[in-house]
């Protein structure tokens, strides 16, 4: 509400379905729109607030040509306006501006508040709108921009986002920043920023990000460390998440080179020593990671959490994985699985359905170095992670086992300890499968060896010659003494067709084999083959 005193200007314009009026106030107080008024009213009106509020009621014309170029203003009662040609294109109040950011030197983007329920009523809704501000702009333009002595970053754009952060800003209160850290290198979203911690939000200042983020919103933070490297990951978990462009960050991932050091002193007012009391420690000093955490966690009241209990063969606290084209690490923690850097993946336990392990059985030299986990949501979602170690499967079932986490596949315990005993064998595998291939032939053959039993296959019973010229008298003995002796041996079932001997009278000799051309094609030319051919 506006007090009778206070009512300053008041127009009305045209617009579809009827009458707008706007009461604006002297001071800084919001602006009043009414509608629902017929061109008819505008008489009775224009009398009344003359009458009881000493108000003149004028005409504004809206711009309806479609131009958009023009000139944005912003008054101190927090409307947002964009005039052409001297008519109002569209006018914003501050309350529903969420963020602001500049993408480049000359633009700067709005983003608004997102409403669940007018994203349900209506299919489309408005989410950002986007300022180009030349460097003559006269209304937010740089005198002298672009010469020697002038600041390159003091562009009309940079003026045009500092007063809608002013204006715009959820957060009220005023003061230094309690903290500051400088050149924080960020994955999600990507970019190296300036973090200033403040009593009641958190501000992330780069040159393409510019957020305000509020304590309330933070409601986790991961304190996760690399394994075997020297740097440690930083995560805040957000609900809602923050907006860039169009895609939405649930975490904001910071990296900490581990071995960096660092002092913070916070810079307290009484104001703020009273209200924080013995939360806050008069200083911070250690690796970069913990001091941030740890005055973050003060400051914003949360709660932290660090890595668990599992421990992977390779060393650290978690294992190497893949997911789709990205290369990260699982770490397994107490109550979830989180999966970094990117995309960030916060899995609870809580509701997880099932897991399943793929490529894990077997053994050979056909067997993979690597396994796949599937983890299934019990929101129907399922989360694939490929080219994990085989060495750490016995690390994980034992872990899962320990969390009571249903496992798909039953097998997958029992095979564990054979699974690794592969992983850990240092036999020669292709030796092993030809030794096999050799043992397997000799246990289908008879005792007599491979020459001896293809003479007997060549060999005629019953015949009392072999078809070639006697070679002495005793020939017939020594037949006789062969049919003893083979009806001594035991007969061997012939394993195919007899062969002829080609020496034998009556036999044919075989026609040498025809010369094959190397050259010569297997089957029909193609038609490529043949354009090729001909134009070679």
């Amino acid at each position: 509400s506006i007090a009778k005193g206070d009512v300053g200007e008041v127009t009305y314009s045209q617009i579809p379905g009827g009458v707008s009026l706007t009461v604006r106030s002297k001071g800084s107080a919001p602006a009043m729109r009414m509608k629902g008024f017929r061109g008819s009213d505008i008489t009775a009106v224009k009398e009344a607030m003359k009458s009881m509020y000493g108000a003149e009621c004028t005409k504004r014309d809206m711009q309806s040509i479609g131009r958009n170029w023009g000139q944005v203003a912003v008054d101190q009662a927090g409307a947002i306006t964009f005039d052409v040609e001297n008519k109002r294109a569209f006018e914003i109040s501050a309350k529903d501006v969420s963020g602001v950011q500049m993408p480049s030197k000359h633009e700067v983007m709005v983003e608004f508040h997102m409403d669940d329920a007018v994203m349900n009523a209506s299919k489309d809704a408005m989410v950002e709108m986007s300022f180009y501000v030349p460097p003559s702009n006269k209304t937010w333009g740089v005198d002298g921009w672009g010469e020697d002595d002038h600041d390159p970053d003091d562009t009309g754009a940079k003026r045009l986002s500092d007063r809608l952060m002013e204006i715009c800003a959820v957060d009220t209160a005023t003061g230094d920043a309690i903290a500051e850290f400088d050149s924080v290198s960020l994955v999600a979203p990507r970019g190296k920023v300036g973090i200033e911690l403040y009593a009641n939000h958190l501000r992330l200042n780069g040159n393409a990000v510019d957020f305000k983020i509020q304590h309330s919103s933070i409601q986790r933070l991961f304190l996760l460390p690399k394994p075997t490297n020297a740097q440690t990951y930083a995560i805040l978990h957000l609900d809602p998440p923050i907006r860039k462009g169009q895609t939405f960050y649930p975490h904001i991932v910071a990296v900490f080179n581990a071995n960096e050091e660092l002092e913070v002193e916070p810079l307290l007012d009484a104001s703020l020593k009273e209200k924080f009391g013995d939360k806050l420690e008069e200083s911070y000093d250690g690796p970069s990671c913990e001091v941030f955490i740890r005055l973050l966690k003060a400051v914003a009241g949360v709660k932290l959490t660090r890595q668990g209990t599992f421990n992977a063969v390779a060393g650290g606290h978690a294992v190497k994985a893949s997911n789709k084209a990205e290369v990260g690490h699982l770490y397994p923690l107490e109550k979830s699985f989180f999966y970094l850097p990117k995309p960030p993946m916060l899995l609870p336990y809580a509701e997880v359905s099932d897991i399943e392990f793929e490529r894990h059985a077997g053994t050979g030299p056909t067997t993979q170095r690597t396994f796949d986990m599937a983890i299934s949501m019990r929101n129907g979602a399922t989360h694939q992670f490929h080219s994990i170690p085989k060495a750490e499967f016995q690390n994980l079932v034992s872990f899962l086992e320990a969390k009571k986490i249903k496992i798909v596949n039953v097998d997958a315990q029992a095979r564990a300890d054979a699974f690794i005993d592969d992983a850990s064998d240092s036999e020669d595998h292709h030796a092993a499968r030809l030794k096999a291939k050799v043992l397997k032939k000799s246990m289908d053959e008879d005792g007599y060896g491979g020459s001896d039993s293809e003479e007997d296959e060549d060999f005629n019973v019953g015949d009392g010659s072999d078809g070639g010229e006697p070679t002495d008298s005793s020939g017939s003995e020594s037949g006789s003494d062969a049919d003893s002796d083979e009806d001594a041996r035991p007969k061997k079932k012939p394993k195919g067709k007899a062969k002829s001997s080609p020496a034998g009278k009556g036999g044919k000799k075989k026609k040498p084999k025809a010369k094959k051309d190397p050259n010569e094609p297997k089957r029909n030319l193609s038609a490529f083959m043949i354009f090729s051919k001909e134009t070679r």
